[in-house]
């Protein structure tokens, strides 16, 4: 079942807050998040990293091998420290969750930033029968 969230969220660029749009894989394209406990870790590792660099998070979807994230971020600068810091903590725990030490999780990232003017964002959340 599909239930539809429409945000009032503006994307343009306000304040010099410039939205991206990321997408990051996991090493060799493996499905290393293979459960819903590892796709909310990395859930939460995203959000509480954003907080730490004053970054807002406005779509996300996490898969079995890789993810996507729209946000707006204030400094450019950033959004690879910012990445970094989601990568190396996830990819620790994700390997204490499958007993593997050292194993690399992540492959890269790739961003693009939005253009937009007057967007509003809607998300569809699947939700299992």
């Amino acid at each position: 079942m599909f239930k539809d969230l429409f945000l009032n969220k503006n994307l343009s660029n306000q304040n010099g807050e410039e939205p991206y749009f990321i997408t990051a894989g996991c090493y060799q394209k493996k499905p290393y998040l293979d459960c819903d406990v590892k796709k909310e870790y990395l859930y939460k590792t995203i959000c509480e990293e954003l907080k730490r660099y004053l970054a807002e998070l406005h779509g996300w979807v996490v898969l079995d091998n890789h993810y996507h994230i729209l946000l707006k971020l204030k400094d450019a600068f950033l959004l690879s420290k910012l990445i970094q810091a989601i990568h190396a903590k996830s990819a620790i725990s994700i390997n204490r969750m499958d007993k593997e030490h050292g194993r690399k999780v992540w492959y890269n990232f790739w961003d693009v930033r939005m253009h937009l003017r007057n967007v509003s964002v809607t998300r569809e959340i699947f939700t299992p029968s």
